[in-house]
């Protein structure tokens, strides 16, 4: 269980030199753990899953990365960020960056995401309320409003298609 303490600065592995993370994301099956600091100079990071091999993916061309995600199957990290506006994805290396062409209406505060299948899904805050969106994963545009909820603090979608329900969805985690 790996386990992101914002308050103390302590990711469960990773006991060091963490100023201020806020979002965390697994691949098991490449045994790597990625995570957003947002200290003085934010960074997103990677290292394995046991905290070794530890390295900065990307400290420019992010100001304030709020929420990360995995394409697991394209082996792309996704995020958000909250002062550019902006959904941004990389390799799992740092490599070959590319950002996704939506519109800036629907990237007012963007806080959360996800990544299933074809799409990349996210919660973008007002005042009052949270909304849920989604569009491409690969070139953006298209953009669909799923719904309107209460403060999204995360984001995540669980593919549930080997029971005869729906065949996936959506939790978000209101803050109280």
């Amino acid at each position: 269980m790996f386990i992101l303490d914002g308050g103390s600065g302590i990711i469960d592995v990773l006991k060091e030199n963490l100023k201020k993370p806020l979002s965390i994301a697994v691949v098991p099956t490449n045994y790597l753990l990625f995570w957003t600091d947002l200290g003085d100079q934010p960074t997103i990071q990677r290292s394995g899953l046991d905290g070794s091999q530890r390295k900065v993916l990307l400290s420019t061309s992010i100001f304030w990365p709020t929420g990360i995600a995995i394409d697991i199957v394209k082996k792309r990290l996704y995020w958000v960020d909250v002062r550019m506006h902006s959904i941004t994805s990389c390799d799992f290396d740092g490599s070959n960056l590319d950002v996704l062409q939506i519109a800036s209406d629907r990237l007012v505060h963007p806080w959360s995401l996800s990544v299933f299948e074809d799409t990349v899904y996210w919660s973008d805050w007002t005042q009052a309320h949270s909304t849920i969106y989604s569009a491409n994963k690969l070139r953006g545009g298209e953009v669909q409003s799923h719904a309107v909820v209460n403060m999204v603090i995360s984001l995540d979608l669980i593919d549930n298609r080997e029971h005869d329900s729906l065949s996936s969805y959506m939790i978000p985690l209101s803050a109280t």
